[in-house]
């Protein structure tokens, strides 16, 4: 990558991008949360489309964490110490909240859990079983795409050695092969219990993970693709390419029916993604709103416990008011957890492990979500 002349959007914060983790969150919650309910009550197709497809979020959050981790780390030199501070960083960004789902989820667990089962999910190695197997829906569903995202942790150092060594040229050859694969395949759809994958075939034998790697490295093409060509983020970033994006994102959300025509969603919130560097459109101003940067923060905790949160909200509450008490509930718990807990712990961990007390918080309260932004991603 740049070093001193890395350009301008490279060196500053991005704070539109956390705002694109709520929305990513808020997609697969109107697909869990809202999806059935828009059916039952014969809500017009595209409206049922739009919350059907909300599961293509997850798609978004591998392509952002490709994008965001290239970015955080632009100026490692992975050292024995950086890729110490680099897991411990990625350890303290998701296990924290992530034991305190799989807790929650315990009481109202609805199929007991085995302990080789139990053993996977603590390892976070749930997805590691071809994607026909079911296996990564265990304790918690939306769990399998941590299993797959700390593959991707895993990758990273090695994938961001690769892509500092590679030409322009070859960057762009792999950002065009990576979109190739996610629309020809269908990737986005590759999830557990999927049973035929285009041009692959039924019952095949690659992990689940390796089929969503493509994903994350567009992300991090996309990133180094905004720093070789400049130009190319200030153009997109002008208001009406942005607002465009978003218009052809939704109608592809709302009329896509067939695996490849929703793939073409996540090459949109790539373009996105990309687009938000500059801060200059309209949708960059809007997504670096406080409100929407706080929420962004939040969104981890209200992607992974909104399992635990609506099963709850089922045992205790009469039916059908638990449906619409249950999302409420998950969208003001994260932020809760996100500030009280997550922030809290995650600073607490890295403190620790440099050897440093722990600071007390600042009569504002915790730090906001644009200064952690690297212990986030």
């Amino acid at each position: 990558m740049r070093s001193s002349n890395e350009p301008m959007m490279c060196r500053e914060q991005i704070n539109a991008l956390t705002s694109v983790r709520f929305f990513a969150a808020l997609l697969v919650l109107n697909f869990h949360f809202g999806a059935g309910f828009l059916v039952r009550i014969g809500a017009p197709e595209p409206v049922v489309n739009l919350f059907h497809n909300g599961y293509l979020g997850v798609s978004l959050f591998f392509v952002l964490s490709g994008y965001i981790l290239s970015y955080a780390h632009r100026r490692s030199r992975l050292t024995l110490r950086d890729l110490g501070g680099y897991g411990l960083a990625r350890f303290a960004r998701i296990y924290p909240v992530y034991a305190l789902a799989l807790l929650l989820a315990l009481p109202v667990l609805k199929v007991p859990l085995s302990a080789i089962d139990g053993t996977y999910v603590l390892l976070m190695i749930q997805a590691w079983a071809p994607p026909e197997s079911a296996r990564g829906f265990t304790w918690i569903m939306q769990a399998w795409t941590l299993s797959v995202e700390a593959f991707f942790y895993l990758l990273f150092p090695l994938l961001m050695v690769a892509f500092r060594e590679i030409t322009p040229r070859a960057n762009l050859i792999v950002s065009v092969s990576c979109a190739l694969a996610i629309v020809a395949l269908g990737l986005p759809n590759v999830s557990p219990g999927v049973m035929t994958i285009p041009f692959v075939g039924s019952h095949t034998a690659v992990w689940l993970p390796v089929f969503r790697l493509p994903e994350f490295v567009l992300g991090m093409a996309l990133y180094r693709l905004g720093c070789d060509y400049p130009k190319m983020p200030l153009w997109l970033g002008r208001s009406l390419p942005q607002l465009l994006i978003v218009a052809s994102a939704l109608v592809f959300l709302s009329l896509a029916t067939n695996v490849h025509e929703k793939a073409v969603v996540t090459l949109l919130a790539g373009l996105l993604i990309l687009s938000l560097t500059s801060r200059e459109g309209v949708v960059s101003q809007v997504f670096a709103s406080r409100s929407l940067v706080l929420l962004g923060g939040a969104s981890y905790a209200m992607y992974i416990l909104q399992g635990p949160v609506r099963e709850i909200c089922r045992s205790i509450i009469p039916a059908p008011w638990d449906q619409f008490v249950s999302p409420v509930a998950t969208i003001a718990g994260s932020v809760v957890v996100f500030i009280v807990y997550e922030q809290p712990i995650r600073r607490l961990i890295l403190r620790r492990a440099a050897g440093r007390p722990s600071a007390p918080e600042t009569a504002s309260g915790p730090a906001s979500p644009q200064a952690d932004m690297r212990a986030q991603r």
